[in-house]
C-alpha cells in the first residue's frame, strides 16, 4: 500500500536527501535549515525575523532561535529595517562566502542524491515538485509587503 502512496514516497526521498544534506554540512556545524535561511536572507536582503520564519515555516521564537544563531555565527547581521520597530537580516562578507562552500558541498549532496535519475529524469522530477510547493511557501517569499 505505502510503496504505491505518493507521500510515503516523497517522505522517505525527503529524508535520503537531508541524510545527504546533513553528511554533506557536517564539517560545518550548519544544518539544512540554516542553510535555506542563509539562501533566503541573500535573495530577499533586509527581510525580517518574522518573513525568515514563515518562509522556513517555523514560529517565531525558531525564526528568532536560528537568526540568533546565524548572527552569533557572524553569517549575518541586523541592520535598520523597513520602519523603526524592525531590524533587517543582512548576510555578512563572512556569510556570502560561507554560504558558497555550503552550496557546493550541497552540490555535491545532490549528485550522490539523484545518481541513479538521468538528466532529463531530474529536471522532470524538479519541474514536478516544484509543481507541489505548497503557496504559503511561495507567497512568503515577498518582503516588506512587496
Amino acid at each position: 500500500m505505502l510503496g504505491t502512496n505518493i507521500g510515503y514516497q516523497l517522505h522517505l526521498a525527503a529524508r535520503f536527501a537531508l541524510h545527504e544534506a546533513h553528511a554533506a554540512l557536517s564539517g560545518m556545524a550548519l544544518t539544512p535549515a540554516r542553510v535555506t535561511a542563509l539562501i533566503h536572507i541573500r535573495d530577499h536582503p533586509g527581510c525580517d525575523q518574522a518573513a525568515l520564519g514563515r518562509f522556513l515555516m517555523v514560529n517565531r521564537s525558531a525564526g528568532m532561535k536560528i537568526a540568533n544563531r546565524l548572527a552569533a555565527d557572524g553569517l549575518i547581521e541586523r541592520r535598520a529595517g523597513r520602519d523603526r520597530r524592525s531590524r533587517g537580516l543582512f548576510l555578512t562578507h563572512c556569510g556570502t562566502q560561507a554560504l558558497d562552500d555550503m552550496l557546493a558541498c550541497l552540490a555535491q549532496a545532490e549528485a550522490r542524491f539523484c545518481a541513479r535519475l538521468e538528466p532529463h529524469e531530474q529536471s522532470a522530477f524538479l519541474g514536478l515538485l516544484q509543481k507541489l510547493q505548497p503557496v504559503p511557501l511561495q507567497s512568503a517569499t515577498t518582503t516588506n509587503g512587496d
